[in-house]
């Protein structure tokens, strides 16, 4: 499991797909154990071609597809890629509302660290062939997702209403 290898997994020839996205490069690059997928803007489509592929797709690193959009990044793909870090590529306040929560939760949910570059800038994740290391001070994007956050505001003024009430 020495050396480095990169591995074109789409686009196929002919091209498969007449949505440009779909037709996107995309590839996994392995140095020694140490692998990350780099997914332009392939969306659902894309993803469900290269998992019926039946390649290999396993990854510590994953560049969240078409800028973290809702149309990519199922749950499918996700678990064969089974990454702890994900790096999502968006502008800040963009007019697409890139990275969609539901993306970033499905993420958080699984217990991912994210880095967006809507936040910090550039993110510089180095890989060495035993472990990964994210380079720069990224910050994480915060680590409880929408739902549990707006539980626990619910919670919050729920317990604030009964003390209130006790008064």
């Amino acid at each position: 499991a020495n050396g480095a290898w990169m591995f074109v997994l789409n686009p196929t020839s002919p091209l498969e797909f007449s949505e440009p996205n779909d037709n996107s490069i995309v590839v996994k690059i392995q140095i020694g154990r140490t692998g990350f997928m780099l997914t332009g803007d392939c969306e659902q489509a894309c993803e469900t071609s290269i998992l019926n592929a039946g390649f290999d797709l396993e990854s510590e690193t994953l560049k969240v597809g078409h800028h973290g959009s809702r149309t990519s990044t199922s749950s499918a793909f996700l678990s064969a890629v089974s990454p702890s870090i994900a790096v999502i590529s968006a502008g800040l306040n963009n007019q697409y509302g890139h990275p969609h929560q539901e993306v970033v939760d499905l993420l958080l949910s699984r217990g991912i660290s994210i880095y967006g570059t809507y936040q910090s800038g550039d993110v510089t994740i180095i890989g060495y062939p035993d472990r990964l290391l994210v380079s720069g001070q990224p910050q994480p994007i915060p680590e409880f997702p929408a739902v549990f956050v707006t539980l626990f505001m619910s919670l919050a003024i729920v317990l604030t209403l009964l003390r209130l009430k006790k008064l």
